[in-house]
């Protein structure tokens, strides 16, 4: 009976495919985002967006290493 809202910037379909599929699975799974040390309601969501904030983070920094790794296969002078 709750309502979730969920804020992204991707189109409807590629948020619905890979967001919810992919992340979330990855979220529960990898990280245990089902697992919080703490007891009320508000140290929970904190933990909850913390744990989000350092996973698109280092998804950042995964996608910047690809393509500094990329550019360097190319021979490519790369700045970092």
């Amino acid at each position: 009976g709750n309502t979730e809202i969920l804020i992204t910037n991707l189109p409807k379909d590629v948020f619905k495919r890979k967001y919810i599929e992919t992340s979330f699975n990855h979220l529960k799974n990898a990280i245990n985002i089902e697992e919080f040390f703490g007891i009320k309601e508000n140290s929970i969501k904190q933990e909850f967006y913390s744990i989000l904030i350092k996973y698109n983070l280092v998804m950042q920094y995964i996608e910047e290493a690809k393509t500094v790794e990329y550019l360097c296969k190319k021979n490519r002078k790369v700045r970092i």
